[in-house]
Formats: structure tokens, sequence, C-alpha cells
């Protein structure tokens, strides 16, 4: 009974909170993956692609929402996927404009959508962590299966922890010091995990810094980028999101990304994480304010256009009782697609890092405005566990090849 509770509340909450939320939607198709390879030793020669179907062409999105406001917040502690750390590890969206960004009201003042512990009957009382009085449906993983105990020092089992992982995001082009930007995107900036649990991959103990836990950088293990274009098919319509030309920054809606994790990167993450691999990629993509269109699927609708009567303007309409910044999510879940197939066994399939590409394509979802930033963020599952790696099978290869792993890491945390 409470899970239909939870359901027809969250059904209300979409359908009341905001035009924005009633007119606008995603798609799965917005984002789409291309491209798979093994990851490979650069000194060594690189294998045949296991699946590469061309831009635009390949798999979609597992899921997708949009939201309004900012993707906030973003991990400020281990940043190893705890509960409350992080927008996707259920802690409660914040502005980063002093208050005065709009707030998607299924983000706060509670997280009905990562929150597990959100209770939609008593929302001020959060449901038990030891899982007794049930979970919140929340988005992309299963609450009863997916959760984990990250953290073994604080004096229970009771497993609280999403398990999301920020890699770290493009914000196109930053401002320097003064303020100002100097019309060139500045490319994926990097986070850095395990903080204050390890160091930077130091082994030598007689380094100054091996006693530094700032954590691992994520830039030392992968290398992650956007790119846009005005059109797919012309490979001269190319630039960075941030860039500009002569009539100011440019409005990046379509293009492609890419990850590739370095071959060696479950020796480089074995003192962090236990046995497991990623499970979710993440895309998030945002976008400044947007005024949804006095026209939706070709029909006319009443808007807020200057004039009235024969005279009135909806050339630029806006049907939204409340407009601002959106970003939306996609999510591709590689335990489902692998598991799709037949034969296939996501436990195996998913014991290697793959370099993947994919295309996205946000000109419908964001009515043609552009994107400020994308972000990045990974999954380390419970439950996947192995006492040896072995060489992927070339069957199961095959079979898969529509699939892919971001990175293989480990699932079982120990801080120190």
């Amino acid at each position: 009974m409470k899970y239909i509770i939870q359901f027809i509340c969250l059904v209300i909450a979409i359908a009341t909170s905001s035009s924005a939320m009633a007119t606008a939607m995603c798609s799965f198709d917005d984002v789409k993956l291309d491209f798979v390879q093994l990851a490979y030793d650069p000194d060594g020669d690189a294998p045949d692609a296991l699946f590469d179907v061309g831009a635009g062409n390949g798999i979609s999105a597992t899921d997708c929402i949009l939201l309004l406001g900012n993707d906030q917040p973003l991990p400020k502690d281990h940043n190893i996927g705890e509960y409350q750390d992080g927008l996707l590890n259920g802690e409660v969206w914040h502005s980063n404009n002093n208050g005065n960004s709009p707030a998607d009201p299924l983000l706060t003042p509670y997280n009905t959508l990562f929150d597990p512990f959100y209770d939609s009957e008593t929302p001020e009382t959060p449901l038990a962590e030891n899982g007794d009085e049930g979970y919140n449906n929340i988005l992309f993983i299963n609450p009863e299966t997916d959760l984990q105990d990250l953290d073994d020092t604080d004096g229970n089992t009771n497993k609280t922890d999403p398990g999301w992982v920020f890699l770290g995001k493009d914000d196109g082009d930053i401002k320097d010091s003064e303020g100002n930007k100097d019309g060139q995107g500045d490319g994926f900036q990097y986070s850095d995990t395990g903080v204050d649990i390890v160091n930077n991959l130091i082994e030598d103990m007689n380094d100054p810094n091996y006693n530094n836990l700032t954590g691992i950088a994520i830039e030392n293990l992968l290398n992650i980028k956007f790119t846009c274009f005005d059109d797919l098919s012309d490979p001269l319509s190319v630039f960075n999101l941030g860039d500009s030309d002569s009539e100011g920054e440019k409005d990046c809606t379509i293009g492609t990304w890419s990850i590739m994790p370095d071959f060696d990167i479950v020796d480089k993450l074995e003192e962090l994480f236990g046995d497991g691999v990623f499970d979710h990629l993440a895309l998030v993509f945002k976008t400044g304010n947007v005024c949804h269109p006095s026209q939706v699927d070709g029909d006319d609708v009443e808007g807020k256009g200057k004039g009235k009567g024969n005279d009135k303007d909806n050339s630029n309409d806006c049907i939204d009782a409340l407009e601002g910044p959106q970003f939306a999510i996609y999510d591709f879940n590689f335990t489902d697609i692998f598991n799709s197939f037949p034969g296939g066994n996501a436990e195996e399939a998913l014991q290697s890092p793959y370099n993947i590409g994919g295309t996205f394509n946000l000109f419908n979802t964001f009515h043609g405005h552009g994107i400020s930033h994308i972000s990045v963020w990974v999954r380390d599952p419970a439950g996947f566990t192995t006492t040896e790696m072995p060489e992927p099978k070339s069957t199961m290869l095959m079979l898969l090849a529509v699939a892919l792993l971001v990175l293989r890491v480990k699932s079982k945390h120990t801080l120190l």
C-alpha cells in the first residue's frame, strides 16, 4: 500500500509542480552509445572495435528525466557513493546562486527521486535506514538490492549508500580569476575520488606526499571528452563547448562523447575499491533559462506573448508559469543491457574496461537552447564479486557487442 501511495504522490507532484514539468520531456534517443572497444595498452596493438555503428545509430539511454534548476549539489565528502554525498546519492537539491535559482519540487525540500529513505507519507520523518520500513522507489537503481554499506566505521551494517561517483564535468568557457572568458572551451574538468581515504596513487612510502590523502585524481584513470557540432554529418563543423565566434558564444545542442579508461584501471583502484564493476553511467546535460514555445507538437497553446487577440505575438511566447534553467539526466544500466541478450551474463561481461563513445542531441529537449555544462557520474554496484578477472570470452564479447563498461573497479570500500 505504501508503494502505491508513493507512486500516486509522485504522479501528482509531476503533474502539479510546474508547466515545465508537464510540457517538456526528455527522450531516451537524445543520448546514444555508438562505439565499444576493449581498453588496451598504448604500447601494444589496438584491438578491433567490438561495436561501431556510426554516429547516432547505437543504443539509446536506458532511462532519462528532465528537471528544473541546476544539477546540485555535487559530492563534497569522499566521493565514493555514500548516502547524502551529492544529488544522485540522495542529498537535497540546493541553489548555487544565493537561493535565486528556481528549484524543482521533486528535489527540494526533499530529494524524492534519489533518496532511498524519503517517505512520502511523512516526509519530515525518513524511513528506517535498516530497511525495515521499506524504501523509496528511487530512479535508476533498485534500493532493495543495489544499496551497500560503504562506511564500515559507522558502527552498523545498514546498506544505505547508492554508490554514485562523480567523475567531473565540462563547464565550457570557464571565467578566469577576474571574471573574464577567453572565448574558448576549457574541456572536461575532473574530480577526485577517495578524498581523505587514499593518496593519489603514490606507492613509494618515502615520497613526502605518501600520507597526503587527497584522493585519486580521476584524470589519472581515464580520458573524457565532449565535442560539439553544428552538423554531425559535417566534420568541419566541430567546436568545443563554450567556444565563441564573431557572433558570441556558440550554442551546443548536438555532438559526440567518449570515455577512455586506462587498460590497468583495476590495479590503480584496487586500494580504494573492492571487487565489482561500475554498472551505470549517468550523463547530465544542463542548459540556461528555457522558454517553451507556444506551439507544442504542432498544437497552438495560449501563452504569454505581447499584445491582445489577433495582435498577440506568439513568436517567442512562453507557456510556462515558471521558466528557468533545466537539466536532463540520461542513465545507461549496463546490467540490464547485458542480461537482456540471449545467453548474456552481466557479471561475466562487466569484468574488463572498455573504450566507449556515442552521440547526444538535446535540440528538441532544450527547445534549441544551448548546453551550458555536461556532468558525468558512474555507479559502483553492490553484489559484484569475483576472485579472479579472466579474459573475456570472444563469444561473449561478440554477443554483447552492443553494451559497454565505463570502468571496472572494486566495490567494497574501507575508510581509513
